[in-house]
């Protein structure tokens, strides 16, 4: 037998071993992880700011999360504030009178109105019905689970 053919024989079960020490090749990490689940943060039960940033960053939204608010962009680019509060009825009130400002549930979304680069002083339509909707759809997924 060749000194390169043993090396060859030596290697193969070692790099096999090394291949099923690292899991390549196995199932599909991009589920949870593979029975974990969904292992982020949730901020606890209801609609908080933690787990409505987790739907709406899922949703293609550029969000930062706190508990009670959250600051960021609609997938086309609509700046928003978005303030949860503890219930439909504060949430409305507080709404009531500004401008573009819309209650959802006990969620308050703003609209604020991004200055255009091609027209100084001129500024893009923020109210955004697509946002609103996504909002209504993730405070409905949050409070089931």
């Amino acid at each position: 037998m060749s000194p390169t053919s043993r090396t060859t024989i030596f290697a193969f079960p070692l790099v096999a071993l090394a291949f099923a020490v690292a899991g390549c090749g196995g199932g599909s990490s991009s589920a949870g992880g593979g029975g974990g689940g969904d292992a982020r943060p949730t901020g606890g039960k209801g609609v908080n700011g933690i787990s409505l940033g987790n739907c709406l960053i899922d949703e293609n939204w550029l969000v930062q999360p706190s508990q009670t608010e959250l600051d960021g962009q609609t997938p086309d680019g609509s700046n928003v504030h978005i303030a949860i509060y503890k219930d439909a009825a504060e949430a409305k009130k507080k709404a009531t009178g500004v401008k573009g400002a819309f209650p959802v549930e006990s969620v308050v979304i703003t609209f604020i109105g991004n200055k255009s680069p091609y027209a100084p002083g001129k500024t893009l339509p923020a109210a955004n019905k697509g946002a609103v909707k996504t909002i209504k759809t993730c405070v409905a997924q949050v409070t089931k689970s």
